[in-house]
C-alpha cells in the first residue's frame, strides 16, 4: 500500500499528511483520514454491521432491510433536490461547484440506472420483481428521510451545512459497501454484486467532490473546520442508526411469530399520504416560513375520508391549522331532477376518481 494512502476496506483512499501540506487541499485530506476513520468506528459500533459479518442475520431479516434501503435510496435525488432549493444564487463560486457536484451525482445515478442495479441485487437475495414493487416504507426509512427536511428545512442560511451533511452521507457509503462486500457478499457468493462494488469508488469521489467547496468556504479556519466535522460525524452516526432501527423492526415482526410478509396497503395509504402531508408541514414550520398569525385550512375531497381523520389526529395540536372534509362531493350526487336510477349510477362511475389519487388543498 502507498505511504500516503489510508485504507477503507475494499478500496485505497489518497491522501497526504495534513502536516505537509497547507491550505485547501491540506484541510480536505486531514478531515477525510478523520472521517474515514470515523466511519470503521461507526460502522463496528452498530448493531446490524458486525452481526451481517458474523452470519447471525437470516435471509428474511436481510430481504426486508435492503428492501427497505431501497425505498429510501430511491429517493436521494430529493435530499439533493432540497439542498439545489436552499442554495439560492449561484454568483458565489463556492456555492456554483457545490451545485455542480450535487447535480453530477443525479445525474451519474440516473443515467447509469443504479436502482435497476439494487434491484437486481435484491433478485439476487431471492426477491421477486413483484414483492419488490409492493413493499412499502416502514417507520424507520420514513423517520430517516423525514430526518433531513427536518434538519435544514428551506433556509438558504444553513445551505453548505446541507451539502456537508450529504457528503457524510456518501463517505460512510463508500465505506460501508467495502464493509459489506468483505464480510458478506463475499462469503456467500455475492462478492461480484455490481451495485456494492461500484458505488465503493463513486461515493468516495462524490464525498471529496461536496466537501471541497465547503472546505474552501471555511478558509482554514479552526472553528469552522470543527463545525464540518461535527456535522459529517452527527450524520454518520444518524445512518448507521437507520440500519440498527431496520434490524430492530425486522426483529420485531420475528417476534410476533409472521411467517408471511404483512398485507400490503394499497397505493393510496392514508397513513403514508398523511404523514407525508404533516412532514412536510413541519419542515415549513421548523424553516419559519408559515404565514404568520394566519390561519391555514386544509381541505379533503369528500371521498378521502380515512386520509381526513388521519390528518385531524396529525394535526390535532397544531396551532392555526384546520382540516376539513370537502362536503359539496355528496351535495351533487343528487343529480339533475329526473335522471334515472341506472344513467345516475352509470355517470358516478364514469365520475369516480382514481383511489390513488389525493386532493388536498390549503387556503391561508
Amino acid at each position: 500500500m502507498n505511504r500516503d494512502s489510508v485504507k477503507t476496506g475494499a478500496t485505497e483512499v489518497p491522501h497526504v499528511g495534513a502536516a505537509a501540506e497547507s491550505g485547501v487541499a491540506g484541510t480536505e485530506n486531514a478531515v477525510a483520514e478523520e472521517i474515514v476513520s470515523y466511519c470503521h468506528a461507526a460502522l463496528e459500533g452498530s448493531r446490524f454491521f458486525p452481526a451481517l459479518r458474523a452470519g447471525s442475520v437470516s435471509v428474511a431479516t436481510l430481504r426486508y432491510i435492503f428492501g427497505q434501503y431501497r425505498l429510501l435510496r430511491d429517493r436521494f435525488q430529493a435530499w439533493f433536490g432540497l439542498c439545489i432549493v436552499k442554495s439560492g444564487s449561484c454568483d458565489e463560486e463556492d456555492v456554483r461547484a457545490a451545485i455542480l457536484s450535487l447535480a453530477d451525482h443525479i445525474s451519474v445515478e440516473m443515467r447509469d440506472g443504479h436502482d435497476r442495479l439494487f434491484r437486481g441485487f435484491l433478485v439476487e437475495l431471492g426477491m421477486s420483481e413483484a414483492e419488490i414493487r409492493a413493499m412499502r416504507a416502514g417507520g424507520a426509512t420514513r423517520r430517516y428521510d423525514a430526518s433531513y427536511f427536518e434538519r435544514y428545512g428551506l433556509s438558504e442560511e444553513n445551505f453548505f451545512e446541507a451539502v456537508t451533511a450529504i457528503s457524510a452521507r456518501e463517505i460512510l457509503h463508500s465505506i460501508r459497501n467495502a464493509y459489506v462486500l468483505e464480510h458478506f457478499l463475499a462469503k456467500v457468493g455475492f462478492g461480484e454484486s455490481v451495485w456494492w462494488r461500484l458505488h465503493v469508488d463513486l461515493e468516495l469521489e462524490h464525498f471529496r467532490a461536496a466537501l471541497r467547496p465547503v472546505i474552501q468556504r471555511s478558509q482554514g479556519h479552526d472553528a469552522a473546520v470543527a463545525s464540518v466535522v461535527q456535522t459529517l460525524k452527527r450524520e454518520i452516526d444518524r445512518h448507521v442508526q437507520y440500519w440498527d432501527e431496520l434490524l430492530e423492526e425486522a426483529e420485531a415482526e420475528a417476534a410476533q411469530g409472521m411467517t408471511t410478509a404483512p398485507e400490503v396497503p394499497a397505493f393510496f395509504d392514508p397513513q403514508w399520504i398523511g404523514a407525508e402531508i404533516f412532514r412536510r408541514w413541519q419542515s415549513i414550520r421548523h424553516a419559519k416560513l408559515e404565514n404568520g398569525t394566519r390561519r391555514n385550512i386544509a381541505v379533503i375531497a369528500a371521498n378521502q375520508r380515512p386520509l381526513w381523520e388521519d390528518l385531524q389526529r396529525r394535526f390535532e395540536n397544531e396551532e392555526g391549522v384546520e382540516i376539513v372534509l370537502d362536503k359539496r362531493h355528496s351535495e351533487r350526487r343528487q343529480g339533475p331532477r329526473g335522471m334515472h336510477a341506472d344513467e345516475r349510477r352509470r355517470g358516478e362511475r364514469r365520475m369516480q376518481q382514481a383511489p390513488d389519487s389525493v386532493h388536498l388543498s390549503w387556503i391561508a
